[in-house]
């Protein structure tokens, strides 16, 4: 398995984002981007130390 393309999501605006705007822009750019085959996201944050983007991902 290999990876064709990937995107980088980030503007100074996001900045200081909850997890629930966080998932929010992630999934707007999900639906933006159309098909994919997977979705990887990291285990938590480092600054608030959350486990919450991936999951909340699901809901979208």
């Amino acid at each position: 398995m290999g990876a064709d393309e990937a995107y980088l999501i980030s503007d100074r605006a996001f900045g200081g984002s909850d997890t629930w705007a966080t998932s929010t822009i992630i999934a707007a750019a999900i639906e933006k981007v159309g098909k994919y085959d997977v979705i990887f996201c990291g285990r938590q944050a480092i600054d608030g130390d959350t486990a919450q983007v991936g999951q909340r991902l699901q809901n979208f």
